[in-house]
């Protein structure tokens, strides 16, 4: 018996320091694609899911292998940070002023974690209303918030303290707000349902950046996303140059492309965490098994959408099978149904 305990301790032990080790690793992914809308071949390099992580002093080992690819183009896909863990959205900020100062154009979408993190102000001041009139008409309250605020549905179902609730959630979107700020100092191109026309290395092309609606990240149900969002979002896909398009939930692929997007960039699923070779990740951070994206290359209709294991992690502290990554695509040039 005592034989038999030794033994699950080495495992678990010899775990625990294997992943401690594998926490602090990342690999470059490069992946390949052509297209006749480009007329010279692009670098670009994909930062996703970095959530405050740091790999060496100033993320000093990322950056030298960002880098080492000469990319033209950064793109980032969100969920640089962690909500709640306001103090730790300065190694977000130091990672974005130094990849700006590499001088190369650096794109960037919310991910759900800036999305919660910068609720509008609007919601708070209700959550002031909520704490004045509660003991005028909770029903009526109630039902307004069922309409308007998952906030309130939180404050209400928690029965936390309303003052304590009221002020750390206006520091957080305080201190995100600041932080978007610096973002934009620093001269990160913000596109939350927006959409750019630039040029880049002599190839024009156009950048869209998709913010998701929150309810399509909610845990435990199917992801949701309304039908002709993505159109009435962002207007028409580009059919002239290339459509580039940032969007952090991989689930709604298909409609990605059937938007008209020539290449898009994911995050979220983190690669699902746990990984077996030959099949694939097991859960997807909505808690539904097998994700059909997951990570990795897809080709739907043509077009190509490329999904990020993340560099970072939260909440599950956990890589099996599942390095995290720095992903870079090389898009070439075709002419004739040639590669340039």
């Amino acid at each position: 018996m005592m034989g038999l305990i030794g033994i699950i301790c080495v495992i678990v032990l010899s775990y625990v320091l294997w992943q401690r080790q594998e926490l602090k690793k990342f690999q470059i992914t490069s992946y390949e694609m052509t297209t006749e809308k480009v007329n010279k071949d692009l670098t670009i390099a994909v930062i996703s899911d970095l959530h405050s992580f740091s790999y060496g002093k100033d993320n000093g080992q990322l950056l030298d292998a960002v880098r080492a690819q000469v990319p033209d183009l950064i793109l980032v896909p969100g969920d640089l940070i962690v909500t709640a863990v306001t103090e730790k959205y300065d190694i977000a900020l130091s990672l974005m002023k130094q990849l700006t100062a590499l001088g190369v154009p650096v794109f960037f979408t919310n991910g759900n974690h800036e999305s919660r993190a910068q609720q509008p102000e609007w919601e708070y001041a209700q959550c002031v209303e909520y704490r004045q009139y509660q003991d005028k008409d909770k029903k009526q309250l109630l039902e307004s918030a069922k309409r308007r605020s998952d906030i309130y549905r939180q404050y209400w179902n928690s029965r936390k303290d309303h003052t304590r609730f009221w002020k750390s959630e206006s520091r957080q979107s305080a201190v995100y707000r600041q932080y978007r700020e610096h973002l934009k100092e620093y001269g990160v191109v913000i596109l939350n349902n927006d959409s750019c026309e630039v040029t880049v290395n002599g190839v024009p092309m156009r950048i869209s950046g998709l913010e998701l609606p929150l309810y399509s990240y909610k845990k435990g149900k199917k992801p949701y996303l309304e039908e002709g969002y993505i159109q009435k979002q962002l207007g028409e896909a580009s059919r002239e140059h290339m459509q580039i398009l940032l969007a952090h939930h991989p689930a709604f692929a298909r409609q990605y492309a059937a938007w008209g997007a020539d290449l898009t960039v994911c995050g979220h699923n983190h690669g699902g965490l746990v990984c077996i070779p030959g099949i694939g990740s097991i859960i997807a951070p909505q808690f539904f098994l097998f994700p059909e994206f997951d990570a990795g290359e897809f080709t739907i209709d043509g077009r190509k959408l490329y999904i990020s294991r993340g560099l970072g992690t939260h909440t599950f502290h956990v890589r099996v099978f599942n390095r995290a990554e720095l992903v870079v695509v090389r898009v070439k040039a075709e002419r004739n149904g040639m590669s340039a």
